[in-house]
């Protein structure tokens, strides 16, 4: 099993060798118009990336590869090059970041509630999750 990291406890050098070697995986909250061209930038380093997103219809067309933001150039040939490669989409966030709901049902407000502050706060986007797999 891989043990998890934080990634604030990484010296710098270990966080620019772990970032060269592929060894973070990156979670986008909100892939619209700010986290998908995010979430493309990162898996295009070669980074696992994930992006999670409420909008069903949404994370359907990005998993059927249509790209769907038309008017960022050049990220339709990203968008080409790592989906279904280096990046994926889902609309479950409890199977994506495993720990989350375990976390929130001892420490914070419930899955539920973490979803519909995400329907309120579409717009904004958010790294949650950098683990380091060893």
């Amino acid at each position: 099993m891989a043990q998890k990291l934080k990634i604030m406890q990484l010296s710098n050098q270990e966080l620019i060798e772990s970032i060269q070697s592929g060894n973070i995986a990156v979670c986008i909250i909100g892939i619209g118009r700010i986290g998908l061209p995010t979430a493309l930038s990162f898996a295009n380093s070669g980074l696992p990336t994930v992006g999670v997103d409420i909008n069903y219809n949404l994370v359907e067309m990005i998993n059927s590869k249509i790209f769907p933001l038309k008017d960022e150039p050049g990220y339709d040939v990203i968008f080409e090059k790592v989906i279904h490669k280096k990046f994926h989409v889902s609309t479950k966030i409890e199977e994506i970041v495993p720990t989350l709901k375990k976390a929130m049902e001892v420490d914070g407000p419930s899955l539920i509630e973490f979803k519909m502050s995400l329907e309120l706060n579409t717009s904004t986007t958010t790294i949650s999750q950098l683990q380091l797999k060893k």
